[in-house]
């Protein structure tokens, strides 16, 4: 029996009880108008009746019920964890959002001198600045060397790639800001696989007369495990605080750095060895648009 046929049935036996309709109204000669009718009262009273309301009294059953309610979890999760994030984490004056936040940090070099009453900063989940003396061609703005934006490295087998590019909706010229992307892919050409453990950065910007050393555990806030042939790629911003040197060069910061990792055996987890190798991070610059060409 349909449940058109329940509601019909039960809407017809409250009716005859009440003695709104006689018997002789339910009698076989006048049952031809009453299907009609019944069936079109119960279409009205389901098509008024809520979801909720039909699941309820067990009418009816949503065959994404138990996704929506996954979904809905998860939405309820994500939004908990932003605002843990947002509670957590300082605001910043000159941050705009990201769409590549998920796979970004920010790495700040020291300011050149023009700005050193600024504080000094560090990657976040790094290990606080430490400094090493400058590169000569650095301290006065005459480059000595090819003005790149990028390097390709390898070392024991890691490929490290870097390519880098200015990011003007996040500068301004006018308070010698001026921020750069740099993105890094981390390659294993080895035979084994590979843990990523650590990374160290010298960071020196143009007239600074000292490279700022930045270093911490992990890529990313991640360890990651590369297996042979495999890569890790993600994306960094540098805002930088330095007034630049344009009569001499469009070179406004240097950069260079490695990668620590450890060997796993064949099952993938267990490091070979406690001592972690390096993957060298080439040598690049971030260097101004409007003069690279020049």
């Amino acid at each position: 029996m349909s449940i058109y046929q329940k509601i019909f049935q039960t809407t017809s036996k409250r009716f005859a009880s009440s003695g709104l309709i006689s018997k002789q109204m339910l009698s076989p000669e006048r049952a031809l108008w009453a299907f009609p009718a019944g069936l079109a009262a119960t279409w009205f009273i389901w098509g008024a009746l809520t979801d909720d309301i039909k699941q309820s009294v067990g009418l009816w059953w949503d065959p994404d019920a138990d996704i929506k309610k996954v979904e809905m979890e998860r939405a309820k999760r994500l939004e908990a964890r932003e605002a843990l994030k947002a509670a957590s984490k300082p605001a910043k004056a000159d941050d705009d959002g990201d769409e590549e936040e998920e796979e970004e940090e920010e790495t700040k070099a020291a300011s050149s001198p023009a700005k050193e009453t600024s504080k000094p900063t560090s990657t976040p989940s790094a290990s606080p600045a430490s400094t090493l003396p400058g590169d000569d061609d650095m301290k006065t703005g005459d480059i000595t060397i090819p003005l790149n934006d990028n390097s390709e490295v390898v070392t024991d087998s890691v490929k490290v790639s870097v390519t880098s590019s200015y990011r003007p909706e996040r500068s301004d010229s006018s308070q010698d800001k001026h921020c750069f992307a740099y993105n890094i892919r981390i390659t294993n050409e080895s035979d084994n696989p590979i843990q990523l453990v650590s990374r160290r950065f010298e960071i020196q910007t143009v007239g600074l007369e000292h490279k700022d050393v930045v270093q911490g555990p992990g890529v990313t806030g991640r360890q990651p495990i590369l297996k042979p042939g495999e890569s890790f790629e993600y994306t960094s911003t540098a805002p930088l605080n330095v007034k630049p040197m344009l009569d001499k060069t469009p070179v406004v910061a240097r950069m260079q750095g490695e990668y620590n990792f450890v060997i796993l055996g064949e099952d993938g987890t267990t490091p070979l060895s406690s001592n972690p190798l390096q993957a060298k991070l080439g040598l690049f610059h971030f260097i101004l648009p409007a003069l690279s060409s020049s």
